[in-house]
């Protein structure tokens, strides 16, 4: 069977770590298929950090086809409509118009040369493979949920355009959760969902004794470490029966942990520290190994506390300094929808964050039962996600005519600095 050329476009960084996990179960399923293979990735932002892995794994069969400038605002946009407007201008104007005209111009080049096309993220990549590659994309939406809507109209939330593209430059949309796949049906979107996504990990200890303390990996995560430092430091008699851990994002440097920790505390070992009293470990990107064992997050990562609210594990959120001005009340509340009743707003003030932690640990069952009855609603026990889409995309690629065009294209990486 002739090689199987298969191209992925994400918007980048967060979104990133599901391509990876969609692509690494693709991949491993046409190897057991036994069907050769080459996988061509292409963030709009970043440099590809998550996909290191496969590029490792598969050298010569999985390129990275761009890395892009570091922008201002790396491509996020929260706050009001001015403040948004304002922050994409910023990004723009440092290279992101520039970033654009050369990702379409790549697409252009690949035209139609891709058995099958990937796009995870938003509706712009989307877009952009339609426009420029000539193609319809197989579409994992991220970004939009139902969860966010509050007035019940059709397009809250989604706007009439996306929705327009959804159903005219996708295949099939694969979205993150059940409610999502049957508002998109009754738009006219071929949606789907197929389990929650997310990396394996090992069997739930409903006698959980770790508190998992998150910092974060963007600029902040130092100052988010201390603050962290100083609730555990403010809760002595709780460490007593329960188990503080920080799990440090991959994306840091091992050295620099080494360096911030020897400034609160005392090195016992090289994965424990002591603290005011309290014995604390630490890990470096190894969090899903830690997230089954865990009675309640404590942390400002994002897409980790969606995993942690997939197991109904309470997730503890607080909101510091810029981080709070950052996260308005609009933006609180839209965090809320999404995490639904396993979000633990964690306030804004250390005293504020302790006395949460407290409540939180102290009717513990009350708060994990919420949040399981918020993801059996929302994901309805269904794992796998990633493997049943690769195992779909394989079964779809089995099918498709073979390309008249089978030139082998040029993939290089390019840098936009």
């Amino acid at each position: 069977m002739p090689e199987k050329r298969i191209l992925c476009l994400t918007n980048g960084y967060g979104e990133d770590s599901f391509a990876q996990l969609i692509c690494t179960a693709l991949l491993e399923e046409m190897e057991n298929q036994h069907l050769p293979f080459h996988l061509s990735l292409l963030p709009l932002i970043g440099e590809g950090q998550s996909f290191q892995e496969l590029l490792t794994q598969y050298p010569g069969r999985v390129s990275l086809l761009h890395r892009s400038p570091i922008f201002p605002y790396e491509g996020i946009y929260t706050g009001n409509f001015l403040t948004r407007f304002f922050r994409f201008m910023v990004d723009m104007t440092h290279g992101g118009f520039k970033n654009i005209l050369f990702i379409a111009s790549l697409l252009g080049h690949m035209r139609k040369k891709s058995d099958l096309v990937l796009v995870v993220g938003d509706a712009l990549p989307l877009l952009l493979v339609y426009l420029f590659n000539r193609q319809k994309a197989y579409f994992f939406a991220c970004t939009r949920t139902t969860l966010l809507r509050q007035k019940g109209a059709p397009y809250e939330r989604l706007g009439r355009f996306n929705a327009f593209v959804l159903r005219h430059c996708a295949h099939r949309v694969y979205t993150r959760d059940e409610p999502t796949a049957q508002w998109f049906r009754s738009l006219g979107i071929c949606a789907t969902y197929h389990g929650f996504v997310a990396p394996r990990w090992c069997e739930e200890n409903r006698d959980s004794t770790t508190v998992l303390f998150l910092p974060g990996q963007r600029g902040e995560w130092k100052k988010n470490f201390l603050f962290l430092a100083q609730v555990i430091t403010q809760c002595p008699d709780l460490w007593r029966s329960l188990t503080p851990h920080f799990a440090f994002s991959s994306k840091l440097s091992p050295s620099e942990i080494r360096v911030l920790i020897q400034s609160v505390g005392q090195m016992l070992s090289p994965s424990t520290f002591l603290l005011n009293g309290a014995i604390v470990s630490w890990s470096h990107g190894d969090y899903f190994t830690h997230l089954p064992q865990t009675a309640v997050v404590v942390g400002f990562a994002g897409t980790a506390l969606h995993y942690a609210a997939y197991l109904g594990i309470p997730c503890l959120r607080p909101y510091l300094g810029n981080d709070a001005r950052l996260y308005s009340h609009s933006s609180r509340c839209r965090q809320k929808l999404i995490l639904g009743e396993a979000l633990i707003d964690g306030g804004s003030t250390l005293e504020e964050t302790v006395l949460h932690l407290r409540e939180a640990l102290s009717n513990l069952s009350h708060f994990r039962e919420r949040a399981k009855n918020f993801s059996r609603r929302v994901w309805q026990k269904r794992g796998d996600g990633a493997k049943n889409i690769a195992q779909e995309l394989v079964s779809i690629l089995r099918t498709l005519p073979q390309h008249q065009d089978r030139t082998p294209e040029l993939l290089y990486s390019r840098s936009g600095r």
